[in-house]
């Protein structure tokens, strides 16, 4: 050996769940037990995806999106993109509403949110939705609103999706940008 200390296990446990988190979201339980019992497949897979320039972590491949997508919804260009890996104590939340406001509508939070940088993406919000025990129990009482991805319903309509605590666990929302976007709302925030 060359003198290089070999990774820890906390290390090897989490570069393991970053690798997990590759792989399509849609992966049946017969494919997953044939990359296990012949790992030469998995990397051979992996390899394509890459030479293709697919990401197989992509929001597109995200149940709950697939779903907004086969409906009918469009994801708009330019979201914005959290680089690097995702932690809670990346997240915080800002308050957009100006002293004496009851609410705005939603392209001014919008506005007000890209002037205060770091605004989040569906990225994001579905990081944030597939890990909810690690969101802070103090941010239940608010939406939590990422004004960097935009998404456009059916009926052309452009959303904003927010997280909303409901019945013991948050829920993936879309809000009208036209409507009214009230106190209850936080912008999520990148801060590191």
């Amino acid at each position: 050996m060359s003198g290089k200390t070999l990774m820890s296990v906390g290390q090897a446990l989490q570069l393991g769940g970053l690798m997990v988190q590759c792989l399509p979201r849609d992966l049946n339980s017969e494919t997953a037990q044939r990359f296990i019992d012949q790992p030469e497949l998995l990397r051979l897979e992996i390899g394509k995806l890459m030479a293709a320039g697919k990401n197989p972590s992509s929001v597109e491949s995200h149940p709950r999106i697939q779903e907004l997508l086969n409906a009918g919804w469009k994801i708009e260009p330019g979201g914005v993109s959290a680089e690097g890996a995702l932690d809670i104590s990346r997240f915080e939340l800002k308050e957009f509403l100006n002293s004496g406001e009851e609410y705005i509508v939603g392209t001014t939070m919008v506005d007000r949110a890209k002037a205060m940088g770091g605004i989040t993406g569906l990225d994001s919000a579905l990081w944030l939705l597939d890990h909810q025990n690690k969101i802070p129990k103090e941010w239940r009482k608010h939406y939590l609103a990422f004004p960097g991805a935009k998404m456009r319903d059916p009926d052309d309509y452009l959303r904003v999706p927010y997280l909303a605590w409901v019945g013991g666990r948050w829920y993936l929302r879309l809000g009208w940008l036209g409507g009214d976007w009230r106190s209850r709302f936080r912008v999520v925030r990148l801060c590191k």
